[in-house]
């Protein structure tokens, strides 16, 4: 996948590599240099090995083995749920059964929508640039998946990376619920983005619908949290009796 350090041992460790993701039937040479654990460096012995990937079985061996080495997107929409900025995808190590890639909008490795986001040809480039302006993805979406594809289908290998939205918005109305016959409460969330930070409040039951105001500033996004916060009402109760809660909107 790169020129890259695998793993780093010191003193007596025994050197043990697992799931490298070598690329089927290409050549590698995987490097050692052993050293002293301390400065200074540079007296060691470097040592060599060449390998080629190992053959993987394939129900369709015409179709590409080999996949996209790097997919990368970050997104500068100010809108929530909707997607701008450039997709690089890092070609294959080798394009010789490979026509063109495809990349889509997926959850997981199932993919999202009629169409994928762009086409683009094979062409021998080691980047692929793909702008994408103002794009909104999909409901029950999560990932940017790109494929590898020939005349006889998609590859089966695929590069995926994680949606990170530039604006952190619900996607669907979140609900606060107590676990029956548990100590504690469930908080459904499905935002647009991970990796946030997440503050849940817990407050003695009240009789009255509950309100939960978080405070301006709390969660910065412009008109996508407006000063009122975020407000949750009383619904009703679950089987043990506890208040369940869901929120009414963003206003």
């Amino acid at each position: 996948r790169g020129p890259i350090s695998v793993r780093q041992y010191l003193s007596d460790s025994q050197p043990n590599i697992n799931d490298c993701q070598f690329e089927p039937d290409v050549a590698y040479t995987i490097l050692v240099y052993v050293d002293g654990p301390f400065e200074p460096f540079g007296g060691g012995t470097l040592h060599k090995l060449d390998i080629v990937g190992p053959s993987i079985y394939a129900s369709d061996p015409e179709k590409p083995q080999l996949r996209a080495r790097a997919l990368i997107f970050d997104d500068t929409d100010d809108r929530g749920s909707f997607l701008s900025g450039v997709a690089t995808i890092m070609s294959a190590v080798s394009e010789d059964r490979i026509d063109k890639y495809e990349l889509w909008f997926s959850k997981a490795d199932r993919v999202r929508g009629e169409a994928p986001i762009a086409t683009i040809p094979a062409t021998g480039q080691e980047f692929y640039r793909v702008p994408i302006n103002g794009l909104q993805w999909p409901a029950d979406t999560t990932n940017l998946i790109v494929f590898a594809v020939n005349s006889h289908g998609r590859s089966v290998v695929y590069e995926r990376i994680d949606i990170e939205d530039k604006v952190v918005s619900f996607k669907s109305l979140p609900t606060i619920q107590a676990l029956v016959g548990e100590d504690g409460i469930r908080v459904g969330l499905d935002l647009s983005s991970t990796g946030v930070k997440i503050d849940v409040a817990v407050m003695p039951a009240r009789s009255q619908p509950l309100d939960l105001v978080l405070s301006p500033g709390v969660c910065p996004g412009g008109d996508h949290f407006p000063a009122e916060g975020l407000r949750f009402r009383q619904r009703g109760t679950t089987a043990s009796g506890a208040p369940y809660y869901r929120a009414r909107g963003h206003d």
